[in-house]
């Protein structure tokens, strides 16, 4: 029977590795397509930038060469176009600033969600506070164990869910103590 056990548990490290490779894949994944997403409409919105730019030097001329206010009014027009283009620009190229300094973590680190403690690969009790890994089950709006909630908050500066207890955000490293 003991082999039979061996031979169960080495089956079962082997579809967790599995398991583990799948997401980390899956993770990988959907930061590419984020970021080449965010690369494609930063260039059309670069292109419409351009568009406009010469859009704008035409009715300058037009303006210079008639004279009239209405063409004073279409200059102003496609200012306020650029200028809100020249917006959606800054905001994509910081989205993908902030993916690309995220990007050295390539993966969330696996953490206690009793104590908050960074685990290793396989851990099956956190060395920090001895809770079992197999008993917790996580779910978006809090952490539950043996059907009692832990309360969680999030961080203000990325959104991030935390338990109350921690001290900084697992995901930007902001100081939550100190707020």
């Amino acid at each position: 029977m003991d082999v039979f056990h061996s031979i169960g548990k080495g089956i079962e490290k082997t579809f967790d590795a599995l398991k583990d490779s799948k997401e980390k894949i899956h993770y990988q994944a959907k930061k590419y397509s984020r970021q080449s997403k965010l690369r494609l409409e930063k260039s059309q919105v670069e292109g419409e930038i351009k568009r406009l730019y010469e859009e704008l030097g035409e009715a300058y001329y037009q303006s210079i060469e008639e004279g009239s206010d209405q063409s004073k009014k279409v200059l102003h027009e496609l200012m306020i176009k650029l200028d809100q283009q020249k917006e959606i620009l800054k905001a994509l190229e910081n989205q993908l600033k902030q993916d690309l300094m995220e990007e050295g973590q390539d993966q969330p680190q696996k953490r206690c969600p009793h104590c908050n403690e960074v685990m290793e690969e396989g851990d099956q009790f956190c060395s920090n506070c001895g809770s079992s890994m197999e008993e917790t089950k996580v779910f978006k709006r809090g952490i539950f164990v043996d059907n009692v909630e832990i309360l969680t908050k999030m961080c203000p500066n990325c959104g991030n869910q935390v338990s109350v207890h921690a001290k900084y955000c697992n995901r930007c490293g902001l100081d939550l103590e100190n707020l």
